[in-house]
């Protein structure tokens, strides 16, 4: 039985480079990984596609909006008195919808950190909001199995879908 027993040599298949190489140097430039704190489980993440490419992340009633370069908190949306849903950037990153426990969607204004709209969506949670690319509508999608599209300017429900799938 002894005689069975192999001794596995271990192989080192990754090579250590230094800053210096052309391959350290590239891989230097990245930083580890970051943690910022939330004051619960995020529900939500977003891009703004526009520069300076924040990024959005909706956790527990607030959204916290951070800088696209260094990840540093900038401000944070606080209007919600339940949980917020889904905040996303419009196209060119100049406003952030996001949708409510409470059936409320909130339109803000992404550099002025006002809210320029509040609609009584749906009689449910307001789980998923997203802006059409036309950047004058909103599709909204709730708990009471209904889909609504929001004309921005006027503030109207100019599109509602009731047949959604229900479980």
């Amino acid at each position: 039985m002894s005689n069975s027993y192999r001794r596995v040599e271990v192989v080192r298949s990754v090579k250590a480079y230094h800053e210096t190489d052309p391959e350290g140097a590239y891989w230097a430039r990245f930083r580890g990984t970051y943690h910022s704190q939330q004051p619960s489980g995020v529900t939500y993440v977003a891009w703004s596609p526009a520069a300076p490419h924040d990024l959005a992340v909706t956790a527990s009633t607030r959204i916290t909006v951070l800088d696209g370069s260094t990840l540093d908190t900038r401000y944070t949306l606080a209007k919600f008195r339940t949980a917020a849903m889904s905040g996303r950037f419009r196209a060119d990153g100049r406003l952030l919808c996001a949708g409510s426990d409470d059936g409320y969607v909130r339109v803000f204004d992404a550099t002025k950190r006002s809210v320029l709209r509040a609609y009584k969506a749906h009689s449910a949670a307001v789980r998923s909001v997203c802006f059409t690319a036309d950047k004058v509508q909103l599709v909204t999608g709730s708990d009471d199995a209904s889909v609504c599209v929001w004309d921005l300017p006027t503030g109207a429900c100019v599109r509602r879908l009731t047949a959604a799938h229900r479980e």
